[in-house]
């Protein structure tokens, strides 16, 4: 139902239950959210308004002006209108197609306090001098660790380490993040197959991918062979062995499937890897610069 044909169905009801002296809602109050989203928002669970707000968030803390903010939101994939003569700015997260009013992700994403900030990133910063003495070490983390591992393998861990998800037993922080990566926390149980693929098969390199694809394929042909004689041996009036057969069939249809799969998630990191190295280097660059500006304030 459009909402223009629901607001006159709805003042035509009012108009019927006030000739009966029934009650009527005179200013209802409607919810800017679905319950729903609040519940996962508070579950720490991601939602395309919780990316937004954290794709706002790194796109304004690395911009100058609108415009740049526009690109850099144009870079994670959301389309946006912040037309300085409307009265509302509107972000559209890559994969919908309705926009979102960014005041509704909160005040602090109304059209004034986006300008506000945007402005502020523009002003000097002034740095205290430098103190001689002070050396700060780099210890060897899980992560570094696992970033000088080469290949497909070490890609994919690496990006499960910055996702939060290895090591398992510790609790995953979102908001320690980088916003270019949160859209693939729901997508981590995918990564996560993906990842046992290439630690399965020792796959290091896009080559090997490919070879185990090749692979994968030409047992698909074979078993469908195999499958395809034993149907027709299953249909014989004069098969003694009909319970084996048909044992034989279902093993060989489960076997497919788990090579179908595999071929699909094969396709998915082809595709995936580049995307996920670029973002990878984005993230450590922007981290790179929030240290610097970290230990400028420091000194």
């Amino acid at each position: 139902m459009q909402r223009k044909t629901w607001f006159i169905l709805r003042h035509e009801i009012d108009k019927i239950c006030k000739e009966h002296n029934l009650s009527v809602v005179e200013n209802g109050i409607r919810n800017s959210a679905p319950q729903y989203l609040t519940a996962k928002e508070q579950a720490g669970m991601p939602t395309r308004y919780n990316l937004a707000k954290e794709a706002l968030d790194g796109a304004i803390e690395n911009s100058k002006s609108v415009k740049e903010l526009e690109y850099n939101l144009k870079k994670l994939g959301y389309s946006c209108n912040f037309n300085v003569n409307h009265k509302y700015w509107t972000v559209t997260p890559k994969g919908y197609d309705r926009p979102i009013r960014t005041y509704r992700l909160g005040e602090k994403y109304s059209k004034e306090n986006i300008l506000n900030a945007v402005l502020e990133n523009n002003r000097p910063v002034k740095y205290k001098p430098f103190v001689q003495g002070q050396v700060q070490y780099k210890l060897s983390t899980r992560g570094t660790r696992l970033r000088k591992v080469k290949g497909l393998r070490g890609l994919y861990f690496y990006y499960l380490y910055k996702l939060g998800y290895l090591p398992k037993n510790k609790p995953r922080n979102i908001s320690r993040v980088h916003y270019l990566l949160r859209e693939d926390l729901m997508k981590l149980d995918k990564l996560s197959n993906e990842v046992r693929l290439l630690e399965q098969y020792r796959i290091n390199t896009v080559e090997e991918l490919f070879s185990y694809k090749s692979k994968a394929e030409k047992e698909i042909e074979i078993l469908t062979e195999s499958r395809k004689q034993l149907r027709n041996e299953s249909k014989r009036k004069n098969c003694s062995n009909l319970n084996e057969v048909k044992e034989d069939i279902s093993e060989i249809g489960k076997r497919l499937k788990e090579i179908r799969k595999e071929i699909l998630l094969i396709d998915d990191i082809s595709e995936r890897s580049n995307e996920i190295e670029e973002k990878l280097e984005q993230a450590e660059i922007d981290e790179q610069k929030k240290l610097q500006k970290e230990e400028k304030y420091r000194e």
